[in-house]
């Protein structure tokens, strides 16, 4: 909860499991508004979906899930971190260029993302100005 006052930005990791996903709307609704109230300034926040893999796009046993997550208002990163190893990796004190061969899908999704924070926040930015 600390973190959250000297942040520009919340970046939400979300995976489709009901436990993630009950926790990531906990943060979005109650510990975001509480450290907007406290601060006052605006505090943007967006949900990055990670450890994806095919399935998940297409399962139906996920819909409901999905649309809790969507139903919440928080925007959504367009790409998503998909389940790879070179992510596993990291924990080690690696980067994604660390490798003698980088994986090339790895280093674009996470640029994707990058972009899509940057974006949520710029955009949170010119509406607070």
């Amino acid at each position: 909860m600390a973190g959250l006052f000297a942040s520009d930005i919340v970046v939400v990791p979300i995976f489709f499991a009901l436990d993630d996903v009950t926790a990531a709307i906990q943060i979005t609704d109650h510990y975001i508004p509480l450290a907007v109230e406290t601060r006052g300034r605006p505090l943007p926040a967006v949900f990055v979906l990670t450890k994806q893999t095919i399935i998940d796009a297409k399962a139906r046993a996920l819909s409901e899930l999905r649309a809790i997550i969507q139903a919440n208002g928080t925007p959504i990163a367009d790409h998503a971190l998909q389940n790879r190893v070179a992510y596993r990796d990291l924990q080690s004190g690696q980067t994604l260029y660390s490798p003698d061969q980088p994986d090339a899908k790895a280093i674009a999704e996470s640029e994707g993302v990058f972009d899509d924070v940057l974006k949520t926040f710029t955009e949170a930015i010119r509406k607070a100005a």
